[in-house]
């Protein structure tokens, strides 16, 4: 049996110790800048209409490696294209 040749690991993710607060925040302020240069698409989430009985649907959080959009129903907004495919990938827009 042929041994298969072993793909670098990254020390941050496949460490077994808790990721330190500097790593962290690392991590985050490396992807709000890949976030931030990506180009922006417009959206706009599914809004309960009013005088329906559907219940109303609340904001949707989107998460990126601790980057965080709140994004509000019912108003167009635009968002880096990440967040927009995480939004299509889940149903929700």
């Amino acid at each position: 049996m042929a041994n298969k040749a072993e793909e670098p690991q990254d020390p941050i993710v496949n460490d077994p110790e808790p990721m330190s607060d500097r790593q962290f925040d690392r991590i985050t302020n490396e992807t709000a800048k890949a976030l931030a240069a990506q180009p922006k698409v417009k959206v706009r989430l599914y809004q309960v209409p009013p005088g329906s009985t559907e219940k109303p649907l609340p904001d949707e959080t989107v998460q990126v490696n601790g980057f965080i959009y709140q994004i509000q129903r019912g108003v167009e907004v635009k968002v880096p294209q990440t967040v927009a495919e995480i939004l299509e990938q889940a149903g929700r827009r």
